[in-house]
């Protein structure tokens, strides 16, 4: 079951020494996060440490119930700190539509 997530704008949340932007109004389903923490091959323990959240929280959403947007704020960020980079569901590729999804960002090599 998805469940998409819409994030308040421009809602910033501080964690610890980390301050998370959250990018405006973009939905996030359940799935979405999912695919990203199998990405980035982090298990729901770690994403819990890395988000300052419990595993519970981690688990109910990744099952599809609704969590708060301060918790939905810190997972994502979390998320995004490690390398993912969520994709809207109105994106398009060589002009056809490809819908949301979750890819790893690359890290550029250092001259």
């Amino acid at each position: 079951m998805e469940l998409p997530l819409t994030i308040p704008p421009d809602q910033t949340m501080i964690i610890g020494d980390s301050s998370i932007l959250v990018r405006e109004n973009m939905p996030v389903s359940n799935d979405q996060v999912r695919a990203a923490r199998a990405l980035l091959k982090l298990s729901q323990d770690d994403l819990a440490i890395a988000a300052g959240v419990g595993v519970a929280t981690i688990r109910r959403f990744e099952a599809g119930v609704e969590i708060g947007p301060l918790h939905v704020n810190a997972i994502l960020g979390a998320l995004e700190n490690a390398g993912a980079v969520f994709i809207p569901d109105n994106a398009s590729v060589d002009g056809k539509p490809v819908g949301a999804g979750v890819a790893r960002r690359l890290e550029r090599k250092k001259r």
